[in-house]
């Protein structure tokens, strides 16, 4: 939720002031915008008791002010505290039934208590009175969306649009409610419309490739993000997306090339872009390249994880599994909720032997992302070598209700049922992988060393090409 009239981080000469009043258990005269700088200092800081005395002593001296009030409120909610909040924003709507901020204060609370149709209320109520109708109107589709109502979402990010014609977010949010509903073509039209009318924007181009990466359209975001760097050749984000389109490609030396530019134009660069930039040179192979990028970005920010992460991942690649192992337990310690950073230090885990280790990150990564068919599919090849036949097969089992259409972890069931000797339970589930996708047969084939069995399997892989 925005604040009103934030100051800086650094602390200013009101708030020592404020301080120095405290520490000599005096009283001095602040004014009300005064007492705004340092309640918000505190907020900003995530000081939330020392806002709250602020606050405290800013109301005895000004009572019914209702800046004071709206800031007093804005403490109690991000103490969690909402029914308070809320019922001292309605003392102040008493004497200030207009205050545009006030107003989308509550209308803010009302949402964070769950009632969405209050909030609406009071979101349509500041309307008249916004100087930003482009940003209540992002609100309102927001807020129509949690009521499931994407119609009227979808209405009100179009209004949102008609207030402010740059309002990007709001016309790429419109086309995806177009698209849950059913309206792709519609949706296309918005975005060539909004392309056709502004051609010369190097902005408008830039995020329509954002919008065509996000949705997996990389051709596409190609070709917008070059015409984005044709306008305008010297901006960092669209350099970025172009590259994470290059990348998404697997075309890796584009990708360097995009980041590159980046960097160079970037002053000071990022952590972020130096990660990008590393990234690819460890989809060329160029590890050593790689590894100093990432730790640039270390020496930038020491807690960047990403950064870590992309190490263990160029010493994974070249073998070195238990110095991989102490990055990757950085990157873990640091974001526990990024399933990727689990996998790399799985496999790095199994590696180096250390099983029931890795089988404990395989589980993490599963209850992350249980639909990546990777970890399933890893996970269970250890209990498979391990010759655990039964287990193996209930952990693609549960792979497959939670990817039902992914052909692979058919076929590895077929194999662990073969394994364990249950030959008619494997042709049965080998017969459901050749129906999702027959050509990828061979990953069965190459499982088996033995000629003999992949002889069999063959056979009967070419009786149902037959059919």
């Amino acid at each position: 939720m925005a604040q009103k009239n934030n100051p800086p981080d650094a602390k200013d000469e009101t708030v020592r002031r404020y301080e120095q009043m405290l520490k000599d258990d005096q009283v001095w005269f602040f004014d009300v915008e005064a007492f705004e700088r340092i309640i918000y200092y505190y907020l900003n800081q995530d000081q939330l008791s020392k806002a709250l005395q602020a606050c405290g002593l800013a109301l005895d001296q000004y009572p019914f002010s209702t800046e004071l009030q709206v800031a007093k409120a804005k403490a109690l909610a991000q103490g969690g505290r909402w029914q308070a909040a809320l019922a001292l924003a309605d003392e102040a709507e008493l004497t200030a039934p207009t205050d545009e901020e006030l107003l989308m204060l509550k209308a803010y609370l009302y949402a964070a208590l769950e009632n969405y149709p209050q909030s609406i209320v009071y979101l349509k109520k500041v309307l008249p009175f916004s100087s930003e109708k482009d940003e209540v109107h992002c609100r309102l589709a927001e807020t129509y969306l949690r009521l499931d109502q994407p119609q009227r979402a979808a209405e009100h990010y179009a209004e949102a649009l008609h207030q402010n014609p740059d309002q990007m977010p709001a016309l790429l949010a419109l086309v995806d409610v177009l698209e849950d509903l059913g309206e792709t073509r519609r949706g296309r039209q918005v975005l060539e419309n909004y392309a056709q009318a502004n051609p010369e924007s190097h902005l408008v181009w830039r995020n329509l490739g954002v919008y065509n990466n996000e949705t997996g359209r990389f051709e596409e975001a190609v070709q917008l993000l070059n015409r984005a760097v044709t306008l305008k050749d010297n901006h960092v984000s669209t350099w970025l997306n172009l590259g994470h389109a290059h990348l998404n490609l697997r075309d890796a030396a584009k990708a360097h090339d995009c980041y590159q530019q980046a960097r160079r134009l970037q002053n000071p660069v990022e952590p972020e872009t130096l990660c990008c930039l590393a990234a690819s040179q460890e989809k060329l192979g160029r590890f050593e390249e790689a590894m100093k990028n990432y730790r640039a970005a270390l020496a930038i920010d020491e807690h960047y994880d990403d950064a870590y992460y992309g190490i263990g991942c160029c010493l994974n690649a070249q073998e070195k599994w238990y110095e991989a192992i102490h990055f990757f337990r950085r990157a873990v310690n640091l974001n526990p909720e990024e399933e990727e950073y689990w996998l790399g230090l799985a496999e790095a885990e199994y590696e180096t032997g250390n099983v029931v280790s890795a089988t404990e990150a395989y589980e993490r990564a599963s209850e992350l992302g249980p639909d990546n068919p990777d970890t399933w599919l890893d996970w269970s090849y250890i209990l498979y070598e391990q010759g655990d036949y039964d287990k193996a097969i209930d952990l693609v089992k549960t792979g497959i209700d939670e990817v039902p259409h992914h052909a692979e972890l058919h076929y590895r069931l077929c194999a662990y049922h073969i394994a364990a000797g249950k030959y008619s339970q494997g042709v049965a589930y080998l017969e459901n992988a050749l129906i999702l996708d027959f050509d990828s047969h061979t990953v069965l084939l190459e499982f088996f060393d033995s000629l003999e069995v992949q002889k069999a399997l063959y056979k009967i892989i070419n009786q149902y090409r037959n059919r």
